[in-house]
């Protein structure tokens, strides 16, 4: 093989080598990972000979609702990855994911059998068909309640012309129900009704007659509201002086009203509330009005709303809009109870964070905390916990949307693992990853290198060794600094250390195998010497001897 070729053999070899090391150390931790899923659930592929589901035909299921249908199936399968299921009534019944159903609440009479098939992804020939029943659930508490425009269902005399808003009120704690259209049942010579559904008393009942309104549900149900009467009113007011939420005695500039909820605005004059009708319109972003006219938001933030009375008179109020929500607490029954972790040094800890008013718009948690003795991130509503120190600690974890703090502080305690095996474990890890991942790769790169550095001709030995070390040096470099772009990945400057001196271990390596090969080779000849030097005096005796 001539020397050019030879040459560009070298050089080839070094940067394919060069290239699956760069590769490897990015990606080989994702790809590895990757391979062992693929072979496990290869290795999984068997027959499922059963399912059976969390309800059954028997149990009653509520149309119009979400439900959760968990299963287990017989056969050997890691979890429920390879079971699901698949509606065979799409009009009536929606799969929107793995074990949630909804079945459609518009069905004709009072259960709807919905059939169901399960099948497998491992094994296609796997099928079962399961039902469920599905009925209309009306409550089984209710009122009727009513306002007129925040003035709640205490209210006993309403005025002509101010519109009023009936409706069926299902009290906190009652019984969840999917059906919430019902019949409102009204004396029609006193009142109109409008198209956001409101009623406007139209005439004032004589002196002594009472009217209710009446909730009814199609099951039958019904319920009256409180006794009122309707009276004329003596004039429109003119103007107010300020509003009030609902009816409390907070008034607009002190109250922050909570995102996500509609909430009742009361005009005021002179300490008085106005029964009259009014407009809202609001400005800001993520706000609207709900059909009865009340504001909604759904984002944080200052928000403008401004009232104006029917001849025109009008006030603008800047109203603070927060998320409402109150101390989150870790789900995990030791931690909420009594607010006290305790951890070993190698531990590694993740907690589930429950914030218990809903809903909200910020994603991650802050905390505050002793970073010596302690590591945490946060992701979503969960937070991991990394020891670094023995020891006792404390830390708080805090939700703050610029309007209201709220933070709750848990105990650390940090003890010193006294189990040799899961220390020799984690310390045999870590090795592992770096003596394979990081010097072997380095210490081979460092054998390619100089196969290719043999056809290199630079004189000056300081300008050579510089050169041979830019062979790694960029390499370990350019790992650590793309790893820094992945995400869950960083880049270590102690690796790239590491990687340079797997690069001179492998190049020590080297340079001792050559010394010792070397040496048998040097030996092999004096030893091959000596024995032709005996060859030939051997020879030369016994001619010697022939002669005489």
């Amino acid at each position: 093989m001539s020397l050019r070729k030879k040459k560009r053999i070298a050089v080839l070899l070094y940067v394919l080598y060069a290239t699956f090391v760069t590769l490897l150390i990015i990606f080989g931790g994702d790809v590895s990972r990757a391979v062992a899923t693929f072979v496990q659930n290869t290795l999984d592929k068997v027959n499922i000979t059963d399912v059976v589901t969390s309800v059954t035909e028997d149990d009653v299921l509520m149309a119009g609702k979400y439900q959760y249908v968990t299963y287990t199936s017989y056969g050997d399968i890691r979890g429920d990855d390879g079971l699901e299921f698949e509606s065979l009534t799409p009009e009536y019944l929606t799969v929107s994911d793995r074990g949630r159903l909804l079945a459609s609440a518009d069905f004709e009479g009072q259960f709807l059998l919905a059939k169901v098939r399960i099948t497998s992804k491992y094994d296609d020939d796997f099928e079962k068909i399961v039902t469920f029943k599905f009925t209309k659930q009306y409550p089984k508490e209710f009122d009727c309640a009513y306002f007129v425009k925040g003035q709640g269902h205490a209210v006993k005399t309403l005025y002509v012309g101010v519109p009023v808003y009936a409706f069926s009120h299902v009290p906190a704690g009652a019984s969840t129900y999917n059906v919430k259209t019902y019949d409102l049942e009204y004396d029609e010579r006193y009142f109109d009704k409008r198209e956001d559904g409101a009623l406007v008393p139209k005439a004032a009942t004589p002196e002594g007659e009472k009217l209710t309104f009446t909730v009814r549900y199609d099951n039958g149900a019904s319920e009256s509201s409180s006794e009122f009467v309707i009276a004329e009113r003596a004039s429109e007011p003119e103007s107010f002086d300020t509003i009030k939420l609902g009816n409390s005695s907070v008034s607009s500039e002190e109250f922050v009203a909570t995102r996500g909820y509609g909430f009742i605005l009361l005009l005021e004059k002179d300490g008085q509330y106005l029964p009259t009708d009014y407009t809202i319109t609001c400005e800001g972003e993520n706000v609207y009005l709900t059909s009865a006219g009340h504001p909604y938001f759904k984002s944080v933030g200052n928000k403008e709303v401004t009232i104006t009375l029917p001849n025109g008179f009008s006030k603008t109020f800047t109203i603070k809009v927060r998320n409402g929500i109150s101390v989150p607490y870790v789900t995990d029954e030791a931690v909420k109870e009594s607010h006290y972790i305790k951890m070993l040094d190698t531990d590694v800890m993740t907690y589930n964070v429950k914030y218990t008013t809903s809903p909200i718009t910020y994603e991650k948690m802050k905390f505050e905390y002793d970073e010596s003795m302690v590591k945490i991130t946060s992701s979503g509503r969960s937070f991991t916990i990394t020891p670094k120190n023995h020891g006792t600690t404390t830390f708080k974890l805090v939700i703050d949307d610029g309007y209201t703090r709220v933070e709750d502080t848990y105990t650390l305690e940090i003890e010193e693992n006294k189990d040799i095996l899961a220390i020799i474990w984690k310390d045999v890890s870590l090795y592992v990853s770096k003596v394979i991942g990081h010097i072997g790769l380095f210490a081979t790169l460092a054998i390619v290198s100089m196969y290719m550095f043999r056809y290199v001709y630079i004189v000056d030995p300081a300008a050579r060794f510089a050169a041979y070390v830019m062979t790694a040096l960029p390499i370990a470099a350019i790992t650590e600094i793309a790893q820094t772009f992945i995400p869950g990945r960083y880049g270590k400057i102690q690796d790239v250390l590491i990687d340079m001196a797997g690069f001179f271990l492998g190049t020590l390596f080297v340079i001792v195998l050559n010394k010792i090969i070397m040496g048998i080779m040097r030996r092999k000849a004096k030893t091959d010497k000596k024995r032709k030097d005996s060859m030939k005096t051997l020879r030369s005796s016994k001619g010697l001897n022939i002669a005489k």
